[in-house]
This record gives structure tokens, C-alpha cells and sequence, in this order.
């Protein structure tokens, strides 16, 4: 899910209009959040997304249709504007009820993926991602995204060590 200034207009009302039914008629709907959400730090840049609440919250879903079960925080842009930005993002999903995994506020909740139950089918929504675009996690929080270098070069340089430990 990527979102653009449009989104506030009058026909952000449509946004989910012709796929509605699809996305979220399944029995579990699931989504990327591929951006940062930081009220305070606004980036919309060809490699660099953080956007207010605002712009985030029409991308969850909407009261016609349904909302997302669970959205994947784990790719290249939640680390955009860093801590605030993952906190953000996190806070937000939190507050809707959406399930999340991939970035993490703590360095305990790395651990806490959901597991939820699909009519009687437990399914661990696990998320990774290889890359944060070279910006760096802060220093203080290295557990702040998911990240495993899947498309290392060589093999000392890639660590699947977290996925073992979440499976």
C-alpha cells in the first residue's frame, strides 16, 4: 500500500470502490504498509515515504468493504523518519485493531508476531525484509525492523538466525 496526495481529496471516498470486494471479502486480508507514518516528519520522495495519520488511514480499509486483518510493516521505507515512524505506524494499526509485524517498537515485541485462527487454521503472520534504502536503524534500536539480508553477497554477510527463532 502506497499513498499520494490524492488520497485527501473528494475522491479518496472511491478508493476502494472497484476492488473492495476482493480485498477484504477472503477470510483474511492481508497488506504491506510500505511507508512510514510520522504526523511531525513529512517525506513523499521517489525513495523516502512518510506520511501523517491522515493519509495513512483511508489505506486501512474503509466501512463498506471491510479493513485489513493484518498489515506487513517489514520493507524498505519504515524506517523513513526512524523511530517516530515506526512507532507511528505501529500506534496507528494498534488503535485500529489491525494486526502487525515486521517493525517494532521494542526490542520484545520482535518476538510477539500474531498468530491468529482462519476458520480453525492457526496462521503466524511473519515479516522480513531485506533492506532499509541505506537508512540506517538507530543506534539504540537495531531490533526496530525486521531486516534479513536476503540478497547478500556472501554468505557471512546473511543471518536468517531471526526467522529460525520466529519459527
Amino acid at each position: 500500500l502506497m499513498t499520494r496526495p490524492d488520497l485527501l481529496n473528494d475522491e479518496s471516498k472511491d478508493l476502494w470502490a472497484e476492488v473492495g470486494d476482493f480485498v477484504f471479502g477472503g477470510d483474511l486480508a492481508l497488506g504491506n504498509l510500505e511507508f512510514a507514518v510520522n504526523d511531525d516528519w513529512f517525506i513523499l520522495k521517489p525513495i523516502r515515504f512518510s506520511v501523517p495519520r491522515t493519509w495513512a488511514t483511508p489505506l486501512l480499509g474503509d466501512e463498506r468493504f471491510g479493513y485489513f486483518d493484518y498489515l506487513s510493516l517489514a520493507n524498505n521505507h519504515i524506517n523513513d523518519t526512524f523511530r517516530a515512524g515506526i512507532t507511528g505506524a505501529c500506534d496507528l494499526l494498534d488503535e485500529r485493531g489491525v494486526h502487525h509485524s515486521g517493525a517494532n517498537r521494542t526490542a520484545e515485541e520482535q518476538d510477539e508476531f500474531p498468530i491468529v485462527d482462519v476458520k480453525g487454521l492457526r496462521v503466524a503472520l511473519l515479516a522480513y525484509t531485506f533492506s532499509t534504502n541505506a537508512v540506517p536503524l538507530d543506534d539504540d534500536m537495531p531490533w526496530g525492523v525486521n531486516v534479513i539480508r536476503f540478497n547478500a553477497f556472501r554468505d557471512e554477510d546473511f543471518d536468517d538466525s531471526l526467522i529460525r527463532r520466529h519459527i
